[in-house]
């Protein structure tokens, strides 16, 4: 797999800032399959803590092998966070974020259009250390636990990142394991581009 990932976040006043992002997920294991990503989400900043909320949306070309089809999906979400310096080269965030999902019940290549809701519980942890001044890499944690399954997903990621000003580039890999399918391990290319536009200082 591959995800091509782009986002644009806008700090409004030191206190408050707005997250846009797009994300493609090539499925290369499934000819002319990717999914497509879109989040918007504002957070309020008090020194080292955040509190945030937001909105997923998902479309997919092509239907992939599951009970559950989550295509279109909106998915509404709220989170917290924590961040700071262990050392000065190494930096960390802790985030725990709620998340609604709606879901479309499949059976074969029938679609039952009733929607069941899945409350699902992410943690992540992220720590990026610096390798010069431009140069860092992140190593992070996240698992995904839901209401009805309890633990279904673990996502290891590594990063290097090059920062440039205001932009960032980075690529890395991700380690996605998924409970309950055949083949529970995917393996992810990530290449991403963030920047950041501040209205204050």
């Amino acid at each position: 797999m591959v995800w091509i990932h782009a986002s644009e976040k806008v700090h409004f006043t030191p206190s408050f800032s707005s997250l846009f992002l797009v994300q493609k997920r090539l499925f290369l294991e499934k000819s002319q399959t990717y999914q497509n990503l879109f989040w918007f989400s504002s957070a309020y900043h008090l020194k080292r803590f955040h509190v945030g909320a937001g909105i997923m949306y998902f479309t997919m070309h092509k239907y992939l092998a599951s009970t559950y089809k989550p295509v279109p999906e909106i998915r509404p979400f709220q989170y917290v966070s924590f961040s700071g310096n262990a050392t000065p080269v190494w930096s960390y965030q802790i985030r725990a974020m709620t998340e609604q999902r709606l879901l479309s019940k499949v059976t074969g290549d029938e679609i039952d259009t009733r929607e069941d809701v899945q409350l699902r519980l992410r943690v992540r942890c992220n720590n990026v250390f610096a390798l010069a001044r431009n140069l860092s890499i992140k190593v992070s944690n996240e698992f995904l636990w839901a209401h009805d399954k309890g633990f279904v997903q673990n996502r290891a990621f590594a990063e290097l990142a090059y920062q440039f000003r205001s932009l960032r580039l980075s690529t890395g890999y991700m380690n996605w394991y998924l409970k309950g399918i055949q083949k529970p391990i995917r393996h992810v290319w990530l290449c991403r581009i963030d920047h950041k536009l501040k209205f204050s200082k």
